[in-house]
């Protein structure tokens, strides 16, 4: 994930269950709300865009 031009520099650590925890308990020490949000949503496309051969 950390090859995606996107993905917040910050969060390449975190799993998605850690950024989920982050994004409901509204803890935004780490990373904006914006910036979870985009880590979420890059780390539940990633397999999708793996199977159709998309380059991260």
């Amino acid at each position: 994930m950390q090859r995606a031009k996107d993905f917040p520099s910050q969060l390449r650590e975190y799993t998605l269950y850690e950024i989920e925890r982050m994004l409901n308990g509204r803890d935004f020490s780490i990373a904006t709300q914006a910036q979870l949000k985009m880590a979420k949503k890059l780390i539940l496309e990633a397999p999708r865009l793996m199977e159709k051969g998309g380059d991260l």
